[in-house]
């Protein structure tokens, strides 16, 4: 899957910028630390990142080097993603632990968090009291990616 998401960022991108959920979104910031880690990225292939209820990144150096599936260790890696970036979970989520471990492999000068009452969900459809402050904080890393290195 890194493999393909990779080609078709190759092909389709530079973007602007990636929402995803759950499982999308976990591949999506694995992709990113993997290209962080390898240095073959000068520049990130997106502006900005927002993430709802991910679940953990796994470590891409065991994946590719002993086809272990093995979770990232959080401690040893710092600012994986440097990125402007919002990462949304819910209070109920069974993977609310992984979802705001993600949260610390964010650069913290241009990362945002929110924790929302809910479950594995996206803010919205029952979760109405989280829609305002989710889309104000989303606005902001939007912006911040705007202005990031002018």
């Amino acid at each position: 899957a890194l493999h393909q998401l990779d080609a078709f960022i190759t092909s389709h991108g530079p973007f602007d910028g990636v929402v995803a959920f759950s499982h999308g979104a976990q591949l999506t910031a694995m992709y990113m630390v993997h290209k962080k880690f390898e240095g073959a990225l000068i520049e990130s292939p997106f502006k900005c990142a927002i993430f709802f209820s991910l679940l953990g990144v796994y470590d891409p150096r065991e994946w590719f080097t002993k086809a272990l599936v093995q979770k990232l260790d959080i401690t040893d890696n710092g600012s994986a993603i440097d990125i402007p970036s919002l990462v949304v979970w819910g209070n109920k989520d069974p993977w609310k632990q992984e979802a705001h471990g993600v949260s610390l492999l964010c650069d913290p000068r241009t990362s945002y968090t929110f924790l929302h009452s809910g479950g594995h969900k996206i803010t919205g459809i029952g979760l109405n009291e989280a829609l305002g402050p989710v889309a104000k904080l989303a606005k902001r890393c939007i912006m911040s990616s705007c202005t990031e290195g002018v």
